[in-house]
């Protein structure tokens, strides 16, 4: 039989005791007593008691995972240490959890956790020859390595603990322990303790979590590498944050990592401390693919589990990848980013047919592209970007050389923190330029309106809204009206209880605020449901202001398009599907064939049954299809004469203005106001530089 770590002759049960065996000199051992672990000799990895036994004959071996012990002269050399003066041992032990306690969740740490935090060895793996070796020898006092830098790990050799007298160091067989943690599919439930990250870069970002409710070592979690994330990246929530998109709780497992990692689910440390730290090290470079092999150099760990996190790490980040968490966006990848287990099937890469080179079309695309998928992409019209199209033609300051761009359809990035787009363009080097929330509002004459006026119907607008609110509690669809009507009921009800002066300006601001509303919904608010006018508040929103990509969609278009085989001008008229496979037909005649279809088209395509779906789509599809409103947006371009007066919203308003408002004029008729609200509440100046006036 083969110990851990050790070879020798198949024991023969010793008389003396059931736990006990002896070699064949007739030397005693005792093995440890748990279940899971199969060491016949545990070996004392601490070597801190003068009465160290070894390899030797303990009272009890003390079991911190299956190739791991101490023996119980060291355990006693600090719980209670009678032989020496004063009582080092203790003392030392008393310290530590005092340091433990002072940032930590758990009241009481035991010995067992004090070993593993300062007394296990660390395992690196060599650069060269990618073999697992032990850094200092186990059962010698002083050998356990006190501090370890991602940098030792990232260039570490097997000459560093090996002989130079050998030959070839890498030529050294691993020890037999690496190969259980590697095979073994239980070998994590044979921890007695639970690993903590030591010198996380993470901890910088999670300042108000316990460390190891986070999967953070209480003792060691400060690191020196505080690189900040990129500006528009909120990764983690923070305690006592409000929602938001794309941002997981660092303390807990979310239910689909549940169901993915199921072993974790009980004692989630492990996996915590690996996902925030996967998460960290992406953002704070999302320009890289993310791998393992980097990754498992910032796992500063004590013990044998560090082997086992490089195992995790994989499984973790290709989880991640496959979510669109990491390794996502305008990314050049010099190989499939998924595993050929997925992306193939028995005849070859999966096929994957995307109708619509839209930017989701298209963002669909490049993500399976860069996983390793086989896709077409099926385009009707002759250009690709759909409503993400800009001209540059009116615009060209041949003096300066500078071109603005002048977006036609979408212009607006809505919420920056952690939105796709963001990330895209921080990849690329794109440029942001964030929408003031606090911009100047004038009148049709450029009479500009009291800041603190606008203020007050601001909030009088939100309550307005927070009535509707209550007002829907108690509501079926039956009883649904237009949100415009729900709203000036309540604000007249408002007023001839209160008496309140509603002054001209504040009509017109008020008249303004819901101009913005309809802009936002893309509708007039008659055709805004009061019951459900908000119905996207209840998922977790973008955060942060809003943007203007100032080089414009279509460059970004252009990037995700890069590589990708795109057909345009091939209008898809027909989609058979069933039995695993499906077939697509074009106007032309031309048929294309694939394993799975992703159909991005605009919504009216679906609503006018341009695309024919065979079998058809079910009930529940078509009626969420017909139920769905798209709303218009018209934009005029103005393009002032290049002079020194021409950009009269800086002579009024100074320099850093790049956006005002407008309310319109004051009307006797209510009914033609509310006609009117919303003709060009907003002006955006897009000019690059002053040699422009757009």
């Amino acid at each position: 039989m083969a110990a851990l770590g050790h070879t020798i002759h198949k024991p023969a049960y010793s008389k003396r005791r059931q736990e006990d065996c002896t070699d064949e000199k007739g030397k005693v051992y005792r093995k440890c007593h748990r279940a899971c672990c199969s060491d016949v000799i545990p070996l004392c990895f601490a070597g801190v008691s003068p009465s160290c036994t070894g390899s030797g004959w303990t009272t009890r071996p003390h079991h911190l995972s299956r190739g791991e012990h101490y023996c119980n002269d060291c355990f006693e050399f600090y719980y209670r240490d009678r032989k020496s003066k004063p009582t080092v041992g203790p003392r030392v032990f008393q310290n530590w959890k005092k340091e433990w306690m002072a940032g930590s969740k758990s009241a009481d740490p035991s010995l067992a956790a004090y070993m593993a935090d300062k007394h296990l060895p660390y395992w690196l793996k060599c650069s060269l020859c990618d073999k697992w070796r032990q850094l200092g020898t186990p059962g010698k006092k002083g050998q356990a390595k006190q501090h370890l830098t991602h940098v030792e790990c990232e260039q570490f050799t097997c000459a560093v603990v090996i002989s130079s007298t050998v030959e070839n160091q890498c030529s050294i067989d691993e020890d037999e322990r690496v190969y259980e943690v590697k095979e073994y599919p239980l070998w994590i439930n044979s921890l007695a303790i639970p690993p903590l990250l030591k010198q996380s870069p993470t901890a910088s970002y999670l300042k108000g979590y316990y460390p190891d409710g986070v999967g953070l070592s209480p003792t060691d979690n400060t690191s020196s590498d505080t690189e900040p994330l990129p500006r528009y990246i909120q990764p983690f929530f923070q305690p006592n944050d409000q929602s938001r998109a794309l941002a997981i709780r660092p303390d807990a497992m979310e239910t689909d990592e549940v169901q993915e990692f199921q072993e974790f689910s009980r004692a989630q440390w492990m996996y915590l401390g690996l996902r925030n730290l996967i998460l960290t090290l992406w953002y704070r470079n999302p320009s890289k693919v993310l791998t393992h092999t980097y990754c498992i150099n910032w796992v500063i760990v004590r013990g044998l589990v560090r082997i086992r996190c490089y195992i995790e790490l994989q499984r973790i980040i290709q989880f991640f990848t496959y979510k669109g968490l990491v390794n996502t966006g305008l990314l050049t990848v010099s190989r499939p980013l998924l595993p050929v287990s997925i992306t193939h099937l028995d005849s070859g890469p999966c096929r994957v047919i995307v109708i619509g080179a839209g930017l989701a079309g298209l963002a669909a695309a490049r993500q399976l592209h860069n996983f390793g998928y086989s896709v077409t992409v099926l385009e009707a019209g002759n250009r690709i970007g759909g409503r993400c199209y800009d001209n540059v033609s009116m615009t060209s300051s041949e003096d300066s050389g500078s071109r603005s761009v002048i977006p036609l359809g979408g212009q607006i990035i809505h919420g920056v923190v952690n939105n796709p787009i963001t990330l895209m363009c921080h990849q690329v080097g794109f440029n942001l330029e964030e929408s003031v929330s606090n911009f100047p509002v004038i009148t049709s004459s450029s009479v500009s309106l009291n800041d603190e006026v606008n203020k007050r119907v601001n909030f009088h607008i939100n309550t307005l809204l927070d009535a509707v609110s209550e007002w829907r509690r108690d509501k079926s669809s039956r009883e649904d009206v237009g949100l415009a009507s729900r709203i000036t009921d309540i604000h007249d009800a408002f007023i001839a209880e209160t008496n309140l002066n509603f002054s001209s300006e504040d009509t017109q601001l008020m008249e303004f605020h819901l101009s913005l509303m309809e802009m936002s919904a893309g509708a007039p608010l008659s055709a805004v449901s009061s019951l459900s006018w908000d119905q996207s508040d209840a998922y977790a929103q973008f955060a942060g202001p809003d943007a203007r990509l100032v080089e414009g969609f279509s460059a970004l278009i252009t990037r995700l398009a890069h590589d990708l085989d795109i057909r345009t001008e091939t209008p898809v008229v027909k989609v058979i599907h069933g039995n695993g496979m499906v077939t697509v037909r074009t106007s032309s005649g031309e048929v294309y064939e694939s394993d799975k279809v992703i159909i991005s088209t605009p919504l009216a395509v679906l609503q006018r049954r341009l695309i024919e779906f065979v079998p058809s789509l079910s009930e529940f599809k078509r009626a969420a299809i017909s139920r769905l409103g798209c709303g218009f947006l018209e934009r005029v371009v103005l393009n002032f004469p290049k002079n020194n007066n021409s950009k009269f919203w800086v002579d009024k308003f100074g320099p850093e203005c790049r956006c005002f408002a407008r309310v319109s004029t004051s009307n006797d008729d209510d009914s033609k106001q509310s006609d009117n609200r919303g003709w060009f509440p907003l002006f955006y100046d897009n000019s690059l530089d002053d040699s422009e006036s757009i």
